[in-house]
């Protein structure tokens, strides 16, 4: 009897072990802390397969998707940039946030900022990664990104920059054959 009972008993033992270890490691997830410098950000860039003459950045880090709301976004393409404050914000990043420029008033120059927009926002569930994807680029423009806290007072990534492709557009067009 004792022999039957070992097994099952074996089984059930590992079971909960996993549930426990699984549910732990999806709390340590979702439940991380936004703490100083505590989210690597890594960009790249593409041109986008459904737009023409479309660059595209592709932002990753990690996150819950509850702490996407309580991320800002910044970028700017200016070497002093965050320093002089000429940057667009994405407070709170969301599939219809829009980028705020923000600038000192003597500075009318923002080429390159004023025409960002979200084109997807994508948070895999298992593993917290997030990739958000940001159009309007303007092509061979260096730009440099990071996350902060909402109220602006943490900066919770290192930088990251990559340049903005120029994406050519080679539709050919239709070619009107004459007869005489």
């Amino acid at each position: 009897m004792r022999q039957k009972l070992k097994i099952p008993l074996t089984i059930l033992s590992i079971l909960t072990t996993a549930i426990v270890i699984a549910s732990a490691w999806k709390m340590s997830v979702t439940s991380m802390t936004l703490q100083a410098n505590s989210i690597e950000l890594k960009c790249e860039t593409s041109c986008s397969q459904t737009k023409a003459r479309t660059s595209q950045a592709i932002l990753t880090f990690k996150a819950s998707e509850g702490q996407l709301s309580q991320i800002a976004l910044e970028t700017t393409v200016f070497s002093e940039g965050f320093a002089q404050g000429i940057l667009a914000r994405l407070t709170g990043i969301s599939r219809e946030g829009k980028f705020q420029v923000v600038r000192p008033e003597n500075q009318r120059n923002v080429s390159g900022l004023s025409s960002l927009t979200i084109a997807g926002v994508e948070v895999s569930e298992p593993t917290g990664l997030v990739r958000v994807t940001i159009e309007g680029l303007e092509p061979g423009l260096n730009y440099q990104w990071r996350l902060r806290s909402l109220d602006l007072a943490t900066s919770l990534s290192d930088t990251a920059v990559c340049q903005a492709p120029v994406c050519p557009f080679d539709e050919v067009e239709e070619q009107i054959i004459r007869t005489r």
